[in-house]
């Protein structure tokens, strides 16, 4: 390899000879490639004497390439002379400008870096501080200039890397006046820019120094680069500027006036050709969004919504106007009434936009036939009672509350009490998660956050039984058996109870009995299944409270849920394996397994037997046959508001409830066909926020009304007649 590089150099010094008589550019680069070759080959001295040969004025336009193999060299003795030699060299240079740039380069090699030898790296940090005093000191003499600016830069960030701060200020003072001085208009504005993105201590200075520029230049550019500077300090808009920053609305302000300059020079310039125009468009579709972004930041400053409407109010073309209220709209704010009125009013000015009204009007929130209050905590679970003539609701304010479903008379409240781990009960107001009538509808089971467990009379409001658990947390669900005799509760073990006594009947025990996440009788009662962690569905006589031999196994991860049909000869299981399976309750044989890893977190049967619905990930439900398994149909009602939180039937399984944030839709089961969908005014989610969105929900029995609790402590009751598409 070195006798290939030596002959290479023996080439090149032909060439040489000519290059220190001609000195042409061609030259040059060639006299600057034979001065690397020997660098790269170790001959030092051979490289300087040919650079000796050629003026340091002329040789410029190599400077970098030379600084670079010098860079690359081993951190030695060696490069430390050569460093040397090129400092010398940067001497002889008369350009001025010329000289700064070299001396950038030469910096650049003392850049101290972890291979440096020891005994050399205080020598290197010598070289690179003498260095760089003498590169500020000569760059502060040049005019002042755009390129001076940005070497100044270089040098106050080496500064800033090796804490040398008071230095790195009063460069930074130098480089507001060099900036302040140049008089080119186009150079001072961008360096303004740069310094924008660059020093988060004076953004809105800058801005407002580039605003300047921009008025008095009145330049497309300039208000398009101001424009993308405003959206940057936006997008960083947490809500908390630093103190002498604007807030979100003064800075949307002045993003709006960059477009307005922008759309008036370019109508009087022309859209001189389609990118020019493709890129105003995109500023406007990046503004859209931004109107939303703010009104929500400011949804509870009714003063402020106000200038954002006003600002809206302000755009000139129609078409622009409808799209920024669409975008509102879309965000489902709680005045979507208001913002749809004003696209309406569009629509009529213009004669246009009648499609997208329409489609919208379906969105527009529904307001409730009855709104129940007095709880004074968020709502947990409603219910209708069996013959629909009561509905029953549980809170976190420790009382459950039992309604006239046709007056919206309070009827009683219930007022649960506390558990401790101690095993003292005292009136309080615990977190009461559940209220479920039994299948007489005569008593009502409620269970709080300690595992307490009450049955209480529907017809006088009195408590009948207390479960006492034994253990703190015993109850995280609960459920009656269908003839209302039983209880089986889940938690820290698995119990079934006498509902008339409020006896336990029994404890049931096994291996992983502590980790059982539901449960379910069977119809007549004889039998509870339970799954639990391990994938495992286990029987149990109710009798007894014997487990049986046979089990459901085959899942590879923990039951979400698992329920019988109606006639006691299947069970469907809900899988974290993303399946749903179909098994035969007698033999424990699974028949089917629903689809293929469709993320099913419930699965149910209808209350035909005929069907099966499961819910997972997706946003939507789907409704298999529970003979074959096939798929029947999906249900989606388009919503892009997340998963369906909650499902409710009717009492002969002919309707279907889905609840999506605040959308509700009816399903009819037998064609799988969208029979109504309304948005519940006061349960909707605003945005990205969770203001309001539905916390639970219920379908009576005849299928007639929805009741339907928000995050909020209201009950809101919609007779289905009166709501249309």
């Amino acid at each position: 390899m070195r006798h290939a590089a030596t002959v290479l150099i023996a080439c090149y010094a032909i060439l040489l000879g000519i290059a220190t008589t001609a000195q042409s550019p061609q030259q040059l680069e060639t006299a600057a490639d034979i001065a690397a070759t020997y660098f790269q080959t170790g001959q030092s001295e051979s490289a300087w004497e040919t650079l000796k040969k050629i003026d340091a004025d002329l040789l410029f336009a190599e400077h970098s390439n030379i600084a670079a193999v010098i860079r690359l060299m081993p951190d030695t003795n060696e490069k430390l002379e050569n460093a040397e030699r090129f400092r010398k060299l940067i001497d002889a240079v008369q350009s001025p400008q010329k000289k700064a740039m070299m001396l950038m380069s030469l910096l650049d090699l003392y850049i101290e870096r972890a291979i440096v030898p020891e005994p050399l790296k205080s020598e290197f940090k010598k070289k690179r501080q003498e260095t760089l005093e003498e590169t500020a000191t000569f760059l502060l003499t040049l005019p002042d200039s755009a390129s001076k600016v940005q070497q100044l830069h270089r040098v106050r960030r080496y500064y800033q890397n090796y804490g040398q701060d008071a230095k790195s200020q009063a460069l930074y003072a130098d480089i507001l006046t060099a900036i302040e001085n140049i008089e080119d208009v186009q150079q001072q504005f961008f360096l303004y820019a740069d310094l924008f993105r660059m020093e988060p201590q004076d953004t809105v200075e800058f801005l407002e120094k580039m605003h300047v520029i921009a008025e008095q230049a009145n330049r497309a550019d300039f208000w398009r680069t101001l424009f993308s500077s405003y959206a940057s300090l936006f997008s960083t808009y947490s809500g908390s500027l630093r103190p002498n920053q604007p807030d979100a609305f003064e800075i949307f302000e002045k993003m709006q006036i960059a477009l307005e300059r922008m759309e008036q020079i370019l109508k009087v310039e022309g859209f001189a050709d389609g990118l020019r125009q493709t890129r105003y468009q995109e500023y406007h579709e990046t503004l859209f969004p931004l109107y939303a972004n703010i009104y929500h930041t400011h949804a509870g400053q009714p003063e402020m919504r106000q200038k954002i409407l006003a600002a809206i109010e302000r755009i000139e073309n129609a078409s622009q106007q409808f799209r920024i209220y669409e975008t509102l709209f879309r965000a489902d704010q709680s005045d979507s009434v208001e913002i749809f009125e004003r696209m309406r009013q569009i629509a009529e000015e213009t004669n246009s936009h009648w499609n997208t009204l329409l489609a919208y009007e379906r969105r527009l929130p529904i307001q409730p036939d009855m709104v129940l209050k007095g709880h004074i905590a968020p709502i947990r679970t409603v219910q209708f009672s069996p013959d629909d003539t009561k509905i029953v609701t549980a809170s976190r304010d420790g009382t459950a509350r039992i309604w006239d479903a046709e007056s919206g008379k309070l009827l009683h409240e219930l007022r649960v009490h506390a558990h401790d781990p101690q095993g003292a009960i005292t009136p309080s107001h615990p977190d009461l998660r559940s209220a479920d009538f039994s299948p007489d509808g005569r008593r009502i089971l409620t269970r709080d956050y300690g595992g307490v467990l009450q049955i209480w009379d529907v017809e006088s409001g009195e408590q009948l039984k207390m479960f006492r658990p034994e253990n703190y947390g015993l109850a995280s669900f609960a459920v009656f058996s269908r003839d209302g005799k039983k209880i089986v509760t889940c938690g820290s073990g698995v119990d079934i109870w006498d509902a008339e006594y409020g006896q336990r009947l029994h404890r049931l025990e096994s291996q992983f009995i502590s980790s059982t996440r539901a449960a379910a009788f069977s119809p007549d009662g004889r039998t509870v299944v339970t799954a639990d962690l391990a994938g495992t569905a286990t029987f149990w006589e109710t009798a007894s409270g014997r487990a049986q031999q046979k089990k459901i196994e085959g899942h590879q991860a923990y039951l979400r849920s698992v329920a019988f049909s109606p006639d006691g000869k299947k069970i469907v299981t809900a899988s974290a394996d993303d399946t749903a399976r179909i098994w035969d309750a007698d033999s424990r044989e699974q028949l089917h397994q629903l689809g293929e890893s469709v993320s099913n977190q419930y699965a149910a049967f209808c209350p035909d037997g005929k069907k099966i619905i499961t819910t997972g990930h997706r946003g939507t439900a789907t409704i298999w046959d529970s003979v074959s398994g096939n798929e029947l149909y999906v249900l989606d009602n388009g919503s892009d508001s997340g998963s369906i939180t909650h499902t409710a039937f009717s009492f002969d399984g002919s309707k279907l409830l889905t609840a999506t944030a605040g959308i509700v839709s009816i399903w009819d089961m037998e064609s799988g066909n969208e029979l109504q969908r309304f948005v519940a005014e006061g349960v909707r989610a605003e945005g990205t926020r969770v203001v309001g969105s539905i916390a639970t929900a219920a379908l009576s029995r005849d299928g007639r009304k929805v009741v339907l609790a928000g995050t909020d402590d209201v009950v809101r009751i919609w007779r289905l007649e009166r709501v249309s598409n």
